[in-house]
């Protein structure tokens, strides 16, 4: 969610702006992880426990 890593993955991999926020909502809704903080520049994810199958 760095200003660089946003721009880096626009201009030279080509990806949508916002890229990296999306990434973060998808990894918090897959329920393998959780949202520990988050403010314009970062993110702090946390793994949530897996119940072995």
């Amino acid at each position: 969610m760095f200003t660089s890593t946003e721009k880096l993955g626009v201009y030279l991999e080509d990806r949508p702006p916002g890229w990296s926020r999306a990434l973060v909502d998808d990894l918090v809704a897959s329920g393998r992880y959780s949202l520990a903080h988050r403010d314009g520049f970062e993110a702090v994810l946390v793994r949530t426990a897996q119940v072995p199958a």
